[in-house]
């Protein structure tokens, strides 16, 4: 069996959407021929917020090594609220507006921590890299990011010793839509710039989820280079799909998010949307429950308040994955907003592709012409919507509830999501291996 080595900052018991695309990867490499050796992070020492024991027995035959860190972000959360982990921030949701010991953090850590703050884990990581890739004379090295600061390893790695390394890129990199609340210096973005340019030049591989991200990736190197960048979309786990519980139609509506919901991602539309839906259907505001699992924003939480009872807000806090898929299947419309920001064509999620999987109607808002909208719109009730597009919204919510009131709100077919499934996904990855290696 091939070896490969994973760098990956999560890994289990660590939850979250960011665990997920490798866990399932070294899960179905091992299936494919190939022995996955991973590297990863003391999980007592990591700066992640959610635990999720679960993705942990779906690698249990993988050899794992877990080393040491510095992590500023645990001594961040243990400031603001007396524990090291329940305030390490997550993409910003969740938080009011920045006091000002926030916004000195925040400059802080876009400024000092480039490109991240959990560049801490870099010389551990590299160091057992070291050790694990001589002792077991390892080719293929794959490192994951964000934290992007992970490709730091890579890129040392690569100068070092005769690997090949793909360099996988699951968000943007200098454009990510956080690092516009940081507060960076012009200095501090140029550095940023120059380690983004140098990983991807060096990689032999560049992997990442969509193909608007692989064509901005491909945009910053030289012609002879652009080749190297490819697309595995984030997937869905078909086993665990296969084994949710059939729809049942209950006595509410339900609306359903399923992840993290920040500011950054405004829903003003959707609630403009409901409001339009309300006055037109009668008693349909006695029907219709909001289900959030994960995190939801002050903010976002207080547009909701605007057209809905807080009774009729249900807020499930994280949910290990396994039961926040059982809630996608319970809901009778699953409900996305996409982050806001200049490269808004790249948003694709791997939850995007659990909703459609999941076989319940699907709506989000977002850049109608992105790669998000090219899934989308493949399938049948599943749409995106402009965050101007209100009364397209409230026609779509009626035209589900109708269909929920007549309990012909089934679960949809939707011949073609097989080919976005962990399983496929991974057999692309392993011919990338195996051509490289040749």
């Amino acid at each position: 069996m091939a070896k490969v080595l994973i760098i990956t900052y999560y890994w289990p018991p660590s939850g979250g959407s960011g665990v997920q695309r490798w866990v399932y990867f070294a899960r179905h490499l091992r299936e494919l021929g190939f022995e996955p050796i991973v590297i990863s992070v003391d999980e007592t020492k990591a700066s992640y917020k959610f635990i999720d024991e679960s993705f942990g027995n779906l690698v249990k035959e993988v050899e794992v090594h877990k080393t040491d860190t510095f992590e500023v972000l645990k001594l961040y959360s243990k400031i603001m609220g007396g524990d090291d982990r329940k305030f390490i921030p997550q993409g910003f949701a969740g938080e009011k507006k920045p006091g000002f010991f926030q916004r000195v953090s925040r400059f802080i850590r876009g400024n000092f921590f480039i490109p991240d703050a959990r560049v801490g884990w870099v010389k551990y990581a590299r160091a057992k890299a070291e050790e694990i890739i001589k002792r077991e004379g390892i080719k293929t090295v794959i490192t994951t990011g964000p934290p992007h600061s992970t490709h730091l390893v890579g890129l040392h790695l690569k100068k070092k010793l005769d690997i090949d390394w793909f360099a996988d890129l699951r968000d943007p990199w200098t454009e990510i839509y956080y690092n516009e609340l940081l507060f960076q210096t012009n200095y501090a973005k140029s550095v940023n710039k120059r380690l983004e340019k140098k990983v991807l030049e060096t990689a032999n591989k560049v992997t990442t989820v969509g193909p608007t991200l692989a064509a901005l990736l491909a945009d910053k190197l030289a012609s002879t280079q652009k080749a190297k960048v490819n697309v595995l979309y984030n997937g869905y786990d078909s086993d665990k799909m296969a084994g949710l519980p059939a729809y049942t139609k209950s006595n509410k509506f339900i609306i359903s998010f399923i992840g993290i919901l920040s500011d950054s991602q405004p829903i003003n539309a959707f609630v403009d949307g409901l409001r339009l839906f309300f006055m037109e259907v009668d008693d349909a505001i006695n029907n219709v429950e909001f289900h959030s699992a994960g995190e939801v924003s002050n903010g976002i939480e207080q547009n909701l308040l605007q057209v809905m009872p807080a009774a009729r807000i249900v807020k499930h806090g994280y949910l290990p994955h396994q039961k926040a898929l059982a809630q996608m299947s319970a809901s009778d419309l699953l409900f996305n907003s996409l982050a806001e920001m200049p490269e808004s064509k790249l948003l694709i999620s791997g939850k995007l592709m659990e909703y459609l999987a999941s076989g319940r109607p699907v709506l989000c808002l977002g850049d109608t012409g992105g790669d998000a909208a090219n899934l989308l719109n493949k399938f049948e009730r599943s749409a995106i919507f402009a965050r101007d597009e209100a009364e397209k919204i409230a026609a779509f919510i009626k035209d589900i509830y109708l269909l929920w009131q007549k309990n012909e709100n089934g679960s949809i077919a939707r011949p073609g999501i097989e080919e976005y499934s962990r399983r496929a996904v991974t057999q692309k990855l392993a011919t990338l291996i195996k051509n490289s290696e040749q």
